[in-house]
């Protein structure tokens, strides 16, 4: 598998209102399972690709759920700490997927 760390490291992402409210509303297993499942089919993920990627989209799921339900918080600092919770996982995924399907991840997420 080719890695595609330096895709990652030459394409800062933006992170959009769109991908930022996936998160509303929902449970972190929703969110992370949708997630994973539009991936899937647009990025062929192999079975561990797969595994890895949903484990990923939960982790941040549950990261970004806490963030929003932290009453300390005021919204401008809750937006800073999901962008950069979103940051970090386009960055994780550079280390899962191949540099063909990273780029093509990065072109999707964040058009």
């Amino acid at each position: 598998m080719t890695s595609a760390t330096a895709i990652a490291q030459n394409s800062e992402p933006v992170i959009s209102e769109a991908l930022v409210a996936e998160y509303n509303g929902v449970t972190s297993e929703e969110t992370a399972k949708a997630q994973t499942e539009e991936m899937k089919a647009y990025l062929n993920l192999s079975d561990e690709q797969y595994n890895n990627v949903y484990h990923l989209n939960l982790k941040v799921a549950d990261k970004i759920n806490a963030i929003k339900a932290n009453e300390a918080l005021d919204a401008e600092r809750k937006k800073l700490y999901i962008e950069g919770n979103l940051k970090d996982r386009h960055n994780a995924m550079s280390q899962i997927l191949t540099a063909e399907q990273f780029e093509l991840f990065h072109t999707t997420e964040y058009q």
